[in-house]
This record gives C-alpha cells, structure tokens and sequence, in this order.
C-alpha cells in the first residue's frame, strides 16, 4: 500500500469518523493497525443529526452462551424526543449458522433487544426504536456463537440517536 501524506491521512480519518455506522466504508481503510481508534463503529455522529454511545468494541467468540462484551450507564431522559436504537456490526462464520448479539439490560434484568446474525460478511444490524426507562441504568453487550466450531465476529455495537 502506497504511503499516504500526514494531512490527506487526516482528512480520511475525520471522513471516516464522520461517516455512518457501516462497513461498507473500505475494510483495507479501516483495519486496526491504520485507524487504531475506529474499531468499524463510528462514535463521533453517524446519520445527519445522530448522536451515538459506543457500548462494545471488536470481539470474536465462538461461545455458545452469552459472553458480556461490553456495558454503559445510560439514561434514556437525557435524549427525550429522539429515537433509540441498538446497532452492530457483525458476521457469523458457517454455512445457516445463525449468531446473536444482545442489548441487555443489568439494572431490570431483561432483554432490550436481540440481533440475529447469519453469514460471514460484516453487515449493519439495527434493532427497532428501543423503549428504554428514564433513570440510569447499566446496560451489556451480549454475542454469542450458533455454533461451538463456529465463530460470531463483533465489530462493535452502539446506541444510536436520531
């Protein structure tokens, strides 16, 4: 690969980081050893007029029980009037084998929301709009395999808000 002059490098990253969750954005452009802060999850606005929360970064597992990934404190009345949704950016290697990432809420003990994620091509997965209580509560990233031989890929998951 051609070495990129400083300042264009710049430009390219802030593009990036501007740019909607996805991975459609260049796999070489965005490999960790080039943009050592992007993980594939923007952080910094995605859609015109969003606002995101990180809540887990890259991982691999071929766990076939939930693996706590990552967490947030997170108080929905803080984005009053804007919509929530739970997104990521994941693959499931084998042929119909089908992975899961999970919103889970620690503070109640539930579900918020479950993606269900099947092929090994990284692909946008976004729940419906979340109804999430007011007050802080802690919230986890949960991935698991369909399969033991199998491995589901996170390349991170956030909150979004539109």
């Amino acid at each position: 690969m051609a070495e990129v002059p400083p300042a264009v490098r710049r430009e390219q990253i802030q593009d990036n980081l501007n740019a909607p969750l996805s991975y459609a954005n260049g796999v070489e452009a965005q490999q960790p050893n080039e943009l050592p802060t992007k993980n594939y999850v923007d952080t910094h606005g995605g859609a015109a007029g969003s606002e995101n929360s990180r809540i887990a970064n890259m991982v691999e597992t071929s766990e076939t029980t939930y693996l706590v990934v990552g967490s947030i404190g997170f108080d929905a009345a803080d984005f009053s009037g804007k919509t929530i949704k739970f997104v990521a950016v994941a693959a499931q290697t084998g042929v119909n084998i089908i992975g899961y990432v999970q919103l889970y809420n620690l503070t109640t003990a539930s579900q918020v929301a479950l993606l269900t994620v099947s092929g090994g091509t990284p692909t946008r997965y976004e729940s419906s709009a979340l109804n999430l209580p007011s007050g802080m509560n802690i919230y986890e990233v949960r991935v698991k395999s369909g399969d033991a031989a199998e491995s589901l890929i996170l390349y991170g998951a956030q909150l979004e808000m539109r």
